[in-house]
């Protein structure tokens, strides 16, 4: 067993591992060797994938197998594979009884896109070669020890090499072929002499199914002394899936540090996968990369063309890829055809370039996000070049690269992410150069900070009342656009909206809301390059009010006290409206107390009737009502009959008077008692001077007869006043006097005038 740690390390990213590699001893000259390999990761970069492949190889460089091992990572910190090699008489030379100690290395290569590490291990073996006279050696189709085909039906041509290592004959050599422990074929030699070599051919035909084969030989001879002795060999035969691997490069002419991707397709996919890209270098492939093939069969590589060596303007490299297909670390692999680099030196491709130009769309950015660089060089070239996009820093007053944009065949373009603080820049395209310095002229960038998107709206909002909603971009955008505004009530959509947004405002009335709960409103405004979201809640209430007392009656012009009480409980405004037959007598706006009660003072109208007083929550067409009964008091009535006294079915003149004056007309009936019963005898209105005089005629029959004056509505009945009914009239004593002083003075005037004369 071998414990070693590594250290990897290139200024960007950091690797240590700890390296373990065992195997059973001895190993056993034409047995198949175990080799366990186990990699732990320690310290890594944050974020980075380090792919691993183990190669074994002799003291002399020959590789004895090899085989990927993975990909370390913070979610997989260690792997553990397993190699199997056939312990070859042609490589191992061990003489038969004996142990001999071979000085293997294994080799670990760690790969990191295009970058390659390496580290060796020493890794020493003790071999042993069985004490034997006779020794076995394999070949499977026409290949030592190793082979491998495609799934099919194959014939497959296993060949054994017996030698006599002994001075003496070997006799009744029997050669049983076993093939995953089932006997194929049986082969008997009869003598063989001393240090002969004898070549046994068989053919095995058969379906061989994708797996590992392992091939067994085993010798049975007798010596001449008697005694019988065996001898055993194996070889592996590997079976592999029937596939095919395609190989492209995006960019096949291009200047040195130019980032070129290969990418490619295996076919059909394999479940899980490696492959290898490699470059010929002095007719030898070397790795540089190792690349995870996705569930479609594809995959991709990044390589930087490297620098073209003074004194060449070009330098064309040759790619392909190399998938693995052992299961234990042979050589079994698919390759795919290869594909060129042609990759020129800047220094003779500057030399042809009259003009660069860029253009920045668009032109203002949110900090951390991107923008498009567009790129174009004149004269056309059927190449790409690599260029540099700089921004001036106002601090240290000097140009500092923001992206890098491949222009091919004459033009370009590149996502740029911009995290720069809010400002404005000079941009430019440059194409730098060991002579010459290549650049556009300089265009505005203008970086914003990320933008808000403010929603407004009354956080509480009564049922039926309008609701607007005021959408603010900040910073305001230069130019109009729309956006979508979205309200759910109660989590289902209500309305979905377009909206349009100028100087970084819109506002938007979505009328009376007839829903009650919980509205969410959300809105999404492009600018800048993205599209902000934002949102806000309403709270829609559907208040309930209640007016009381439900009736009251009152006198007119007098004040009437109503309670009004709205729930839930917060300040609302009220509309207090009084109403006779639809018609508004007058009406009143006041607003509840944070508990939703209010006391409002109505004026009773001036004219007695039945009122409607509704109280309604603004805006809401929520409404109470009450009765109010409005009556005018009558406290007194007199009557007077001016002639008491008259003749059978005469006329009667009645002076009603009432107290106070009312402000309506009142309707008077006088009543006279005939036979001990009151009936109404004549109807009579008393305007607003409180005096009227009635006429009504006199009862047919003569009598005394008993008058009075009522007013229905208020119940209020005056004074008796006795009517004298007679056929013959006679002059009361009072009216008697009255004559007599009148000709008495009368007669006294005579006399004052006549002496005069």
């Amino acid at each position: 067993m071998v414990r070693r740690s590594i250290t990897w390390s290139d200024g960007e990213y950091l690797w240590v591992l700890d390296v373990t590699l065992s195997s059973p001893m001895p190993w056993y000259v034409g047995g198949i060797a175990n080799i366990s390999a186990k990699v732990a990761l320690r310290l890594a970069s944050q974020g980075g994938q380090l792919g691993l492949v183990l190669r074994v190889v002799g003291a002399d460089g020959a590789e004895l197998a090899s085989r990927f091992l993975g990909i370390l990572s913070d979610d997989q910190q260690e792997l553990s594979e397993e190699l199997q090699l056939v312990v070859s008489p042609l490589y191992f030379t061990v003489s038969a009884g004996y142990t001999s100690r071979f000085d293997l290395r294994a080799v670990l290569e760690g790969y990191v896109g295009s970058r390659v590490y390496n580290a060796t291990v020493d890794f020493p073996v003790l071999v042993t070669s069985p004490r034997s006279r006779v020794s076995l050696s394999i070949s499977i189709n026409g290949r030592p020890d190793y082979n491998y085909i495609v799934e099919s039906i194959a014939r497959v041509n296993i060949s054994v090499l017996l030698r006599n290592a002994g001075t003496s004959y070997v006799n009744w050599v029997h050669l049983t072929f076993y093939i995953n422990g089932t006997v194929v074929d049986r082969v008997s030699l009869g003598r063989v002499g001393p240090l002969e070599l004898r070549e046994v051919p068989t053919t095995v035909l058969d379906y061989f199914r994708a797996g590992v084969y392992y091939v067994r030989v085993v010798a049975v001879y007798y010596l001449q002394e008697g005694v019988v002795e065996e001898a055993k060999a194996f070889g592996l035969l590997e079976v592999v899936k029937a596939s095919s691997v395609v190989l492209n490069v995006d960019k096949p002419v291009v200047v040195e540090g130019t980032r070129v991707t290969f990418s490619g397709a295996i076919t059909p996919p394999p479940k899980a996968g490696q492959v290898v890209l490699e470059r010929l270098v002095d007719g030898l492939w070397v790795s540089m990369g190792v690349a995870t093939i996705d569930p479609q069969g594809s995959f991709s590589f990044q390589w930087v063309a490297e620098d073209v060596p003074p004194g060449q303007d070009y330098v064309t490299h040759v790619f392909r890829v190399r998938v693995p297909l052992s299961l234990v670390g042979g050589v079994a692999n698919l390759y795919s055809p290869s594909v060129s680099v042609q990759v020129f030196s800047l220094k003779t491709v500057v030399r042809f370039i009259a003009d660069v130009s860029l253009d920045v769309v668009p032109s203002t950015v949110v900090r951390g996000l991107s923008t498009s660089f567009h790129v174009r060089i004149r004269p056309q070239m059927p190449l790409c070049i690599p260029v540099k996009v700089v921004y001036r820093d106002p601090e240290l007053y000097e140009w500092v690269e923001l992206g890098e944009v491949v222009v091919c065949g004459g033009e370009g373009v590149s996502e740029i992410g911009v995290g720069l603080p809010p400002g404005r820049y000079p941009v430019k395209a440059v194409i730098p150069s060991r002579l010459e310095r290549v650049e556009s002229l300089p265009k505005a960038l203008t970086v914003v900070a990320t933008p808000r998107l403010l929603v407004e709206a009354k956080e509480l909002l009564l049922y039926g009342e309008p609701l607007e909603v005021r959408v603010r971009v900040d910073p305001a955008p230069d130019v109009a656009t729309w956006g979508q505004l979205v309200v759910l009530a109660n989590g289902s959509q209500l309305l979905s909206r377009e909206i349009s947004v100028e100087g970084g405002h819109s506002t938007v009335d979505l009328g009376r809301v007839a829903t009650v709960g919980e509205l969410n409103i959300t809105a999404c405004v492009p600018a800048y390059g993205i599209t902000v979201c934002n949102s806000t809640t309403v709270r829609v209430v559907k208040p309930s009010i209640a007016i009381s007392p439900p009736s009251v009656t009152a006198e007119v012009g007098t004040q009437v006290s109503f309670t009004i009480v709205v729930s839930p409980g917060q300040v609302y405004p009220v509309r207090v409206v009084v109403l006779q037959d639809s018609t508004v007598v007058s009406s009143y706006s006041t607003e509840t107390n944070e508990l939703g009660v209010v006391r409002l003072s109505v004026s009773a109208p001036t004219r007695p009737g039945k009122y409607s007083v509704v109280a309604e929550v603004q805006g809401t067409g929520i409404t109470s009502s009450a009765v109010l009964n409005v009556i005018e008091v009558i406290r007194s009535i007199s009557l007077e009959l001016l002639n008491r006294t008259v003749e059978p079915s005469a006329t009667v003149l009645a002076k009603v008077s009432v107290h106070p004056p009312p402000v309506s007309p009142v309707q008077v009936v006088l009543l006279i008692q005939a036979n001990g019963t009151w009936e109404p005898i004549a109807y009579g209105v008393i305007v607003s001077g409180g005096e009227g005089v009635l006429r009504f005629q006199a009862p047919s029959r003569e009598g005394r007869y008993g008058v009075k004056a009522r007013i229905e509505v208020a119940q209020v009945e005056s004074n008796v006043d006795v009517l004298q009914v007679s056929a013959r009239i006679l002059i009361a004593r009072e009216y008697l006097y009255a004559l007599v002083v009148a000709a008495a003075v009368a007669g006294g005037t005579l006399l004052l005038v006549g002496r005069r004369r």
